[in-house]
């Protein structure tokens, strides 16, 4: 597999990846630290694992 270049943004910079399922966005992003990523997928985590712990205390 081809390297791919990797782009240098300026200081304060946003960058959106924008794509379907399965088209390497994740993998693209972790040419950065973990730290300097917003990740939608981690959020979902973090909801959904609280929304269980809450829930299953209601039962």
């Amino acid at each position: 597999m081809p390297e791919t270049p990797t782009p240098s943004f300026p200081a304060g910079s946003l960058c959106a990846l924008l794509g379907p399922p399965g088209a390497g966005k994740s993998t693209f992003a972790t040419q950065w630290p973990a730290t300097w990523r917003v990740s939608l997928d981690a959020y979902r985590k973090l909801a959904s694992d609280t929304f269980s712990v809450n829930f299953s205390v209601l039962r």
